[in-house]
């Protein structure tokens, strides 16, 4: 495969390790998440790797050029989970179909 992958949630669980199998096999990479500090503190500089604020819970500006997009941003915590579902659920949404949207 080749191209470039904008991933989301790039700084959580699944979506680092996604960034990095990714890196590895030579693809360019743009690792989306909340904090682009945490994203260079993770990832440091690596060639085919750029960085991108995004937050899955609000409209991003997203004035990039990608092939793919890896949808793994999600507010996965237990306890909210159980104390604002809603919110939860409305972040996986409107994130998808705001990426949805852009692609």
């Amino acid at each position: 495969m080749e191209g470039s992958i904008l991933v989301t949630g790039a700084s959580g669980l699944i979506g680092s390790a996604f960034v990095e199998l990714l890196l590895a096999s030579g693809m360019s990479v743009v690792a989306a998440g909340r904090s682009v500090e945490k994203l260079q503190k993770r990832f440091g500089k690596r060639n085919g790797l750029a960085f991108l604020a995004y937050d899955a819970t609000k409209c991003n500006d997203l004035d990039i050029a990608v092939d793919y997009v890896v949808i793994a941003a999600s507010p996965a915590s237990p306890n909210l989970y159980v104390e604002k579902p809603v919110d939860v659920m409305l972040a996986n949404t409107m994130g998808v179909n705001e990426l949805l949207a852009y692609s």
